[in-house]
């Protein structure tokens, strides 16, 4: 999905302006770097340089960035201290010491590409895109590399989308599902209830192997404001799904979400309206309709959080006694330390149904951990626990409902071509899932295993 970018235009003159104030305190900030580290020794600078280029090299930039700095105090000048020095700072995310480090290389040496295109990427990442498209032109001028080249590329269309303000991107999705339990039958067809062992007959008495073949398609649309601050989104998405056997469970689903989203220093809030419809064996299953918040903040440029509310109706076409009001709440974090990313998840869900017996509270854990390996090649795995109280007993068994469902998957996952550009990617997924469930009445005790293999293009 693709991600529009915030922006606010930068004159030339201002563009002027800003360079003398940052030779200003370039020349402020060496001078106080000069008194402060007069009593130190060349060794100490070259020594803390050392150690802050195997900081760095292992991945651990905020104490590679200290050497870099206590080197910098002692030795202003050195561009090499400077070079790494707003390196450093660039991967910490602090984008103007960044600039700062490369301005002070750049006085000294104004024709090294390397630095115009690390200060590039600097001001691209503080949203000053006028300022970094001239940077990034002017090594695109010097001819460099072809992998350069793209990448500088990447970066001007970015700055383009920016200026649109009309964004569109998708999803088509093409694949094959192997089920060995479609209708979650239960694990022994010979139930308990208060009349005694009851033997199940009929489809769903013992599970059932079957092949769905499946497609997708998702289309989003982002429409960007003269502010810069406020988005509209409005996505769009159908899932269809044909089983082989039991094609009185073709899916057809719809899902339609369109709402604001409004960006304010590290917070993003959205509320979206959302609609689905569900068909099964193409008659009207289950329509909801509600309002959802989500509010992401990003405390740190490796760290994501955010927090989620949703409430809506569903209406149950067949089974009008389980239309119900469904409220639901979570929370979620996300780690990356590439190439890893870590992702850990809490919800919890209340359903009041018309039918009391359909009423359930529900929480659940999602645990998630992605790794990205050379050529193309990502691999996944992740766990789910999910906990589910109904509200009143059910008759035929004296007892209410209480559920305890586990579920594993694991998968991995190629990029099979991309575009120059990166905006078209075409990639091949496989994944394994196993599924537990675990209840207090026999008959939604159930085992599953799914296998899902498909080919997706984004664009």
């Amino acid at each position: 999905m693709a991600c529009g970018l915030l922006f606010t235009p930068v004159s030339s003159s201002y563009i002027g302006q800003e360079r003398m104030r940052f030779h200003l305190l370039i020349a402020v900030v060496t001078a106080f770097a000069v008194a402060t580290g007069a009593g130190a020794t060349e060794l100490n600078a070259r020594d803390n340089f050392e150690l802050g280029k195997q900081y760095f090299d292992a991945g651990s930039y905020k104490e590679a960035y200290d050497h870099f700095f206590t080197a910098f105090k002692v030795d202003p000048g050195n561009s090499d201290i400077n070079f790494f020095l707003g390196r450093a700072a660039f991967e910490i995310g602090d984008y103007e010491a960044a600039v700062m480090a490369y301005e002070r290389v750049l006085i000294a040496q104004p024709d090294v590409s390397r630095v115009k295109l690390e200060m590039a990427r600097s001001y691209f990442h503080l949203k000053s895109f006028e300022t970094a498209k001239q940077y990034f032109n002017e090594v695109l001028e010097t001819k460099p590399p072809h992998k350069v080249r793209i990448n500088i590329e990447n970066f001007l269309a970015a700055i383009d989308a920016a200026n649109t303000r009309h964004v569109f991107s998708g999803v088509l999705s093409t694949g094959v599902t192997l089920d060995d339990n479609v209708r979650v039958s239960p694990a022994n067809d010979k139930i308990s209830t208060i009349i005694g062992d009851v033997i199940l007959i009929g489809e769903s008495a013992t599970p059932q192997e079957d092949r769905i073949f499946t497609t997708t398609a998702l289309l989003d649309h982002i429409y960007k404001f003269e502010n810069n601050r406020m988005r509209w989104q409005t996505t769009g998405l159908n899932y269809n799904g044909f089983y082989q056997f039991a094609d009185d469970l073709d899916q057809n689903y719809f899902n339609l979400t369109t709402g604001p989203e409004v960006r304010f220093g590290n917070y993003i809030l959205e509320v979206q309206g959302v609609l689905n419809q569900l068909y099964l064996s193409y008659e009207r299953y289950l329509g909801t309709y509600g309002l959802a918040s989500t509010l992401s903040y990003a405390p740190r440029p490796n760290l994501l959080l955010n927090f989620g509310l949703l409430g809506q109706k569903k209406d149950f076409y067949q089974f009008e006694s389980r239309n119900a009001l469904n409220f639901a709440a979570s929370g979620n974090a996300f780690f990356i330390s590439a190439p890893n990313r870590f992702g850990i998840g809490l919800a919890g869900e209340s359903e009041n149904a018309e039918n009391d017996l359909f009423s359930y509270n529900r929480y659940r854990l999602n645990l998630r951990y992605d790794r990205i390996f050379p050529f193309g090649f990502n691999a996944f795995a992740g766990y789910r626990y999910q906990k589910t109280e109904y509200d009143v007993e059910e008759p035929m068994f004296a007892k209410k409902r209480s559920d305890d469902l586990n579920e594993i998957v694991a998968g991995i996952s190629k990029t099979l071509w991309r575009s120059e550009d990166s905006r078209r990617i075409l990639t091949a997924f496989i994944s394994y899932t196993f599924t537990s469930s675990d209840s207090n009445i026999d008959l939604y005790t159930y085992d599953k295993n799914v296998l899902v293999t498909s080919l997706e293009l984004r664009f």
